[in-house]
């Protein structure tokens, strides 16, 4: 399950990754990860909505007391990490309907007015 919510699922099955070596692009992760939920099992994606959910609420906790600054420690910044939420929340919306995709559209949806 832990493997099925890597949005870097190639390098995590290799455990000898040299420091040389890198991740795919930061794009290029994310999409792969959202086009891969569908084939997910649904254990994967109720595990994988709690973490996200969990990391949108500490972002949102983080706008609050500092304001645009906590975009700068994110790969994706701002324009980015909003845009990959954003497709999170459709993904979960459709695949696994409920209480827990409800909570984390929330935080999504708080995270956008936090960044206007």
């Amino acid at each position: 399950m832990v493997l099925d919510c890597t949005d870097d699922l190639e390098n995590s099955k290799s455990s000898a990754l040299t420091p040389t070596e890198r991740k795919r692009e930061w794009r290029e992760r994310k999409e792969s990860y959202i086009a891969g939920l569908s084939q997910k099992p649904q254990a994967s994606l109720e595990v994988s909505v709690a973490d996200k959910t969990h990391n949108a609420a500490a972002i949102n906790t983080d706008l609050r007391a500092s304001g645009e600054e906590v975009w700068s420690r994110f790969t994706g910044e701002k324009h980015g990490t909003l845009w990959y939420y954003a497709e999170l929340a459709d993904a979960f919306s459709r695949l696994i309907p409920g209480c827990a995709t409800e909570r984390f559209c929330r935080e999504v949806a708080e995270m956008k007015a936090l960044s206007l």
